[in-house]
């Protein structure tokens, strides 16, 4: 409950060899509790689509984010934040990136937190939690 965001959900798919009911269940789990605890999820916008797309048994697809897990939280209306995931400020002097995470979300429904304040929703969680 005294998190921040539930940071890149779908990193783990980055060696997993395809999308199975097993990552649709995943996806599922963390949907309901980041709608549970009003805790957002995000879509990251580093490493996963920097580095290109990647052959999967289930076709060819960035290894994070993917599309099903943000069909799943935009289904259930899961709160979600854009992270930049900045190791290298310098990889974000363009918008290639963003861009790159946003085409796997398009067309979907999702519940962007456009003005997401961290500190004051970490208060109210420490509030509510202790």
């Amino acid at each position: 409950g005294l998190c921040d965001y539930i940071c890149h959900p779908d990193v783990c798919l980055w060696r997993y060899p395809s999308i199975d009911d097993s990552v649709r269940q995943l996806a599922e789990r963390i949907a309901d509790l980041s709608v549970k605890y009003s805790i957002p999820v995000e879509l990251n916008c580093g490493s996963g689509v920097r580095l290109g797309k990647k052959a999967y048994e289930d076709g060819n697809r960035y290894p994070y984010p993917t599309r099903a897990f943000f069909e799943i939280f935009a289904r259930k209306h899961a709160p979600v934040i854009i992270g930049l995931d900045v190791h290298d400020p310098k990889l974000f002097l363009t918008d290639t990136y963003l861009n790159r995470a946003l085409e796997v979300t398009e067309g979907l429904d999702i519940n962007w937190q456009t003005d997401y304040d961290l500190v004051a929703h970490a208060k109210e969680r420490k509030r509510l939690f202790f």
